[in-house]
């Protein structure tokens, strides 16, 4: 029940009074809080849940706050935030901390523009040691990003949120749970779906440090799916303003985990850095094996012409991920024939095995950086700002629903786009839908360009159990209106092998 001091400010649970708020994010906000039992000011996260989510989504929401609070609380480390206690006020679950006083890394780095190698690595440096204490206590981060680095206005730099960390020994743990987190500084093992390790979390700071001294993360490209495929395949990026940082982000972000940098490693050539004059060059971290290894061949059953990236993490792995990883290798074909509806151009994609078809309109244009170079089968681009993905997941797991594929990828969208608002969220039975149809219908701030854009996910399981999807981006900030295109070009889609 909510309480209100003569000064009408909200009191939490009794005993904290919000104050200011500090931030905000896709999962929360961060209030400013005056603890009125102890007389200190704190830190008091919100949790935000979603409208529509049921009972059960509900005591998982909390049940994994109280993770976040249990995986913090064992932690005792001057660059770990430090949890206090954690509380339900006003149907929501809350999380009270210490207070650090100053600007996230991301909001510094947006301020001030890119950080000088020797200061990216004193925060980098803090960081590992902060890490490895964690990794100590069996507990693994598994969202390191600068919007969860803190810097004290002394220089101090503080890890918090371990909302999606794992501990050791927890059943808890779902499989959804582990493909949470931020695409532009996940791991490859962890987009794989391959159990998460310390080696992630080293990765996850070497592209927060990348983007501290370059100004973006390594592997950023305009959409989702873009992100996830420069990240399993995309080489390494120059960095030209890395200075004596270049050699320990190279370490840092190799690729295949058992060669990447580790905890102890990370830690002595950060302390290298900081002890080598600006005007010397680090040479390049050595290699036994040479460079990075073309990724191996995926099982032929789900490959379908290269298709497929996450197949060998397995038919598991593969029902949780549908959305998450597109197919990063297809072949484009050009327009087909027939038409389609008036004002309507027929186009489709086939790799030799699947087909499929569909209408859009007649002045949209194919862009071809949209198959390879950005993660999608095929995509065209509209005359006022639309964009419009196709993907072909492969062969979906039994007893697989859209509906629920599609509330895994508004989880997503929730922790990695900011004032991330759901229009809809719909099983599709128009009788001139074959198959099983669902769609998600939402708004955005745009991480690059700050403006609200919005987007229509359409997913399809066709007769043959094939996973499509079909993403809809719009610079409309009132998607909903655009929902009749949607569902043309998704009564025009057909497929088959």
């Amino acid at each position: 029940m909510s309480t209100h001091d003569a000064a009408g400010q909200d009191i939490v649970a009794g005993r904290y009074r919000l104050t200011r708020r500090l931030g905000r994010g896709g999962m929360g906000q961060v209030w400013r809080a005056d603890d009125l039992l102890l007389g200190r000011p704190v830190a008091v996260k919100e949790i935000l849940l979603p409208d529509g989510l049921s009972e059960a989504e509900r005591r998982e929401a909390h049940a994994r706050t109280r993770r976040e609070a249990r995986a913090a609380a064992r932690l005792r480390h001057p660059s770990i935030v430090t949890v206090h206690d954690v509380v339900s006020h006003g149907g929501h679950p809350w999380i009270v901390m210490e207070l650090v006083e100053g600007l996230s890394l991301q909001e510094t780095v947006r301020a001030e523009g890119r950080l000088a190698p020797e200061r990216a690595a004193r925060i980098g440096l803090s960081l590992i040691e902060a890490l490895e204490r964690a990794h100590a206590a069996g507990v693994l981060h598994r969202d390191v990003k600068p919007a969860n680095v803190l810097l004290e206005e002394g220089g101090r730099a503080v890890l918090t949120d371990f909302g999606i960390a794992l501990v050791d020994g927890d059943p808890a743990i779902t499989r959804e749970d582990a493909l949470l987190g931020s695409p532009s500084y996940m791991s490859p093992e962890r987009i794989r779906g391959e159990p998460a390790t310390a080696a992630a979390d080293v990765w996850g700071l070497g592209a927060t440090l990348f983007a501290a001294v370059e100004g973006h993360p390594p592997f950023e490209h305009a959409t989702l799916h873009g992100t996830i495929a420069a990240v399993l395949f995309d080489p390494l990026p120059p960095m030209p303003h890395a200075g004596v940082l270049a050699p320990v982000l190279a370490g840092m972000l190799t690729k295949e985990p058992a060669r990447r940098s580790d905890i102890v490693r990370t830690r002595t050539e950060l302390r290298r850095a900081l002890e080598t004059p600006a005007s010397a060059a680090l040479p390049a971290v050595p290699s036994a094996t040479g460079p990075d290894p073309v990724p191996p061949p995926l099982p032929a059953r789900r490959l379908r012409g290269r298709r497929g990236v996450i197949a060998g993490a397995g038919a598991l792995l593969l029902s949780a991920l549908l959305f998450l990883v597109p197919q990063v290798r297809a072949e484009l074909s050009g327009a087909f024939a027939g038409g389609g509806p008036e004002g309507f151009q027929r186009v489709g994609h086939e790799d030799g095995e699947t087909r499929y078809e569909l209408s859009v309109p007649a002045d949209w244009t194919r862009d071809l950086r949209g198959g390879p170079a950005q993660g999608g089968d095929l995509a065209y681009a509209g005359t006022a700002g639309e964009y419009l993905y196709v993907l072909h997941h492969g062969t979906a797991p039994a007893g697989s629903d859209t509906l629920d594929r599609l509330l895994l990828t508004e989880e997503w969208q929730r922790r990695n786009f900011e004032e991330h608002r759901r229009v809809s969220l719909e099983r599709l039975d128009d009788r001139d839908l074959e198959g099983d149809w669902s769609r998600l219908v939402s708004t955005y701030r745009d991480p690059r360009g700050g403006s609200v854009r919005g987007s229509v996910v359409t997913a399809h399981i066709d007769a043959e159990g094939e996973l499509f999807e079909l993403v809809l981006y719009l610079t409309d900030t009132e998607p909903a209106d655009r929902i009749d295109l949607a569902h043309e070009i998704a009564e025009s889609f057909s497929s088959g092998s």
